[in-house]
């Protein structure tokens, strides 16, 4: 998974930008200086501190991740319910899948929420997460993005194999610049993209997701994504690998 709209994290990093949040929060302005929200102390003393005061339940909370069981979050309008979240997720929960759409195609309602309807579902959430939950973690809302943003009004562009075929760095990453932008305009914040898998085997599932069988096209591909994704603000380190 790629985060979008901002340079390369490594998890570290976007755990401490989750506890600089947490800081800022008008619901924790005046509460106590846990060693956890001290800007001043190092990322990982902070993890660590955190990490202790949490219980089990609230550990794994921050493992899971709520997709076709989203009416479990909603009232019966489709916005965002708190009082139904403080039953279903107490401790706040670590990713919402597509809050672009409703249920999961599943249950009462279907298709796609309007960007507007998107971003206050987003909003909502990310309130109660940070606000009515003990330590106020943010949850991460991730979307599909192999050739554009998945969503009703999103552009989609060719699949994968269409794009590598390409054989142009540039445009790909112009390609997956307009899917971050339509992404984070709408409120979410990770991408389930670029997909690295070579192209070996017809018989494999979702190749319609590869970008070829050449580990050195896919490789300048991937790149190119993750730069359309993120943004330059960051240079991304290249990594070499044995041949395969």
């Amino acid at each position: 998974m790629r985060g979008i709209g901002g340079p390369t994290l490594s998890r570290r990093e976007i755990i401490g930008a989750a506890l600089a949040v947490i800081a800022s929060s008008p619901a924790v302005a005046k509460a106590p200086s846990e060693g956890y929200r001290n800007s001043a102390l190092p990322i990982a003393t902070r993890v660590r501190d955190l990490l202790t005061r949490m219980t089990l339940d609230e550990k794994v909370a921050q493992l899971r991740c709520l997709w076709q069981g989203k009416n479990a979050i909603m009232d019966d309008a489709g916005r965002f319910s708190a009082e139904k979240a403080s039953v279903a997720i107490p401790h706040g929960i670590g990713q919402i899948a597509r809050p672009s759409d409703f249920t999961g195609r599943q249950g009462r309602f279907g298709g796609f929420r309007e960007a507007g309807d998107m971003a206050a579902f987003v909003n909502a959430a990310q309130r109660f997460s940070v606000e009515q939950t003990r330590f106020g973690i943010p949850m991460l809302f991730h979307e599909e993005m192999a050739h554009g943003l998945a969503v009703g009004g999103g552009t989609s562009f060719p699949i994968p194999p269409g794009l590598g075929s390409t054989w142009d760095p540039e445009l790909i990453e112009q390609v997956f610049a307009v899917a971050a932008r339509e992404a984070r305009m709408r409120g979410a914040t990770v991408a389930l993209s670029p997909v690295l898998d070579l192209m070996r085997d017809p018989r494999w599932g979702r190749m319609e997701e590869f970008f070829s069988e050449d580990p050195y096209l896919t490789g300048e591909m991937g790149l190119a994504a993750v730069r359309g994704l993120q943004g330059r603000s960051r240079p991304l380190r290249r990594i070499k690998s044995s041949r395969l």
